[in-house]
């Protein structure tokens, strides 16, 4: 297309025909785009109590789609350490599938899980919105957290009483690389 003589061209845009969920158009396409380095991928958003549970997840959840969910999220961040990584102070990426989300945040726990959040903020000296990569917040959470330490920061967690919490920052302060599923 030729614009008229004194117009103002727009913009190009750029696109590709790659495979859902990646860059362009999602129409199936030969090969990796080309224009992938174009468009930073976003962080992932972790609350500051979920940097503690990936470390215990086993395959247990609230739902199917849940599980199958965090199950995704807990490969990533083992796969991929150096993934970017936003600190959040109430629902994140794995809140997303929960069945308890609603509009006006967690009709389970309420305003119990957002202070909970705080207080592991607090502990692993982050604040909401702070971003930095997977491998930096597990680090933290590895020197800040012991596993005795779990029964006054997540005291209310009906995940608790199973000990694949403690279990799993026992695994991460004694170096072992972030568990999963055991299907995963």
């Amino acid at each position: 297309m030729v614009a008229a003589p004194g117009a103002r061209s727009m913009p190009q845009r750029r696109s590709c025909n790659t495979a859902p969920g990646r860059h362009g158009t999602g129409r199936a396409g030969p090969g990796p785009c080309r224009y992938a380095a174009d468009v930073p991928e976003r962080p992932l958003e972790i609350s500051a109590h979920h940097a503690l549970c990936v470390h215990g997840f086993r395959g247990m959840g609230y739902s199917e789609g849940f599980v199958a969910s965090l199950a995704g999220i807990v490969a990533r961040l083992r796969d991929d350490p150096g993934v970017r990584v936003r600190v959040r102070v109430g629902a994140d990426a794995v809140c997303r599938a929960c069945p308890s989300l609603s509009a006006g945040g967690c009709v389970r726990y309420g305003q119990g899980v957002v202070r909970q959040d705080a207080r592991v903020a607090g502990v692993l000296g982050v604040a909401s919105g702070d971003e930095m990569t997977w491998a930096d917040l597990r680090a933290r959470v590895r020197t800040a957290v012991a596993p005795d330490d779990l029964a006054d920061l997540c005291g209310n967690c009906p995940w608790l009483p199973y000990g694949v919490c403690a279990e799993g920052i026992a695994g991460l302060r004694a170096g072992r690389p972030l568990p999963g599923a055991p299907d995963a």
